[in-house]
């Protein structure tokens, strides 16, 4: 059995037994977006940020070097790439990276620079105004950063902070991809809708609270979007949404009015937003 029959296989047996141990008494309305990729193609594309980092050996951060400073939007350092030493120079990739994993679990990591250096005791790593921590595992040191810069994100939804810490700690401890594509099989870590920008990209929620929102129900998106023609049938609400280009990356939510009251929502679902094209 080859590695992608292996991981097919370890979704569904996890996949069943997660249900079988959290499966709700009482039924929940579920949004999904018709740019949904699969749950193995999210997963193996965390696995590959992630093996990505991990490619950073002990014996490459030995030594003492410059203090790095990489800002997420842009990856860049203030130093030329080609003035550092080549373990710098993978320290830097494996940093903005590390912002990677996070934009793809959904998150905007903000404006605050990650901060790297080899030190006489490890590597150290940190969000700037962060303690940070020092380690001689490159992956452990990474993953303290990658809790801080998920701590700071003020829209990160309850939902996804398990996630987000269980992706750290999988970063910190799984010796290799397939052991890191187990943990998080486990998880099944897909719990928002990733929504691109200037996209015309369809919405289905089903579930009660359609029912209780009635068939006048309208949905609302994050600030710059717009909702297009909706459809209530029974339990089942469609409709079309178009995020512009001003609206901020990052996690956000779709508000479910009932169209008796246009001012209190009957519920909200996460989503974030991402890529695309924008001002």
């Amino acid at each position: 059995m080859n590695i992608a029959a292996k991981r097919i296989t370890r979704i569904a047996s996890a996949g069943l037994a997660l249900s079988l141990l959290t499966t709700p008494v009482i039924a929940q309305s579920v949004l999904t977006a018709d740019t949904e990729i699969s749950g193995e193609a999210y997963l193996n594309r965390l696995v590959e940020i992630m093996d990505d980092i991990r490619r950073l050996v002990p014996e490459t951060v030995e030594g003492e070097g410059p203090l790095l400073t990489i800002l997420p939007e842009t990856g860049e350092t203030g130093t030329e790439l080609g003035a550092l030493s080549d373990a710098d120079r993978q320290l830097v990739q494996a940093g903005r990276r590390l912002f990677d994993l996070y934009r793809e679990v959904g998150g905007d990591p903000g404006g605050r620079p990650l901060l790297i250096q080899r030190t006489a005791n490890g590597l150290f790593s940190a969000l700037e105004g962060e303690n940070g921590n020092v380690s001689a595992q490159p992956g452990e040191a990474l993953a303290g950063s990658l809790n801080d810069i998920a701590a700071n994100d003020e829209r990160l939804p309850g939902a996804v902070a398990p996630v987000v810490a269980a992706i750290a700690d999988t970063l910190a401890t799984a010796p290799n991809a397939d052991a890191a594509f187990d943990l998080l099989a486990a998880l099944e870590p897909d719990p928002i809708a990733v929504l691109a920008r200037n996209q015309r990209i369809g919405l289905t929620i089903t579930g009660p609270d359609v029912e209780t929102a009635g068939r006048f129900a309208v949905i609302a998106g994050p600030a710059g979007s717009t909702v297009g023609r909706t459809a209530v049938n029974g339990d089942t609400l469609t409709a079309n949404i178009v995020i512009g280009p001003d609206t901020a990356d990052g996690f956000g939510k779709i508000l479910l009015f009932s169209g008796s009251d246009s001012l209190t929502p009957v519920t909200s679902y996460d989503i974030a937003v991402r890529g695309g094209d924008t001002a």
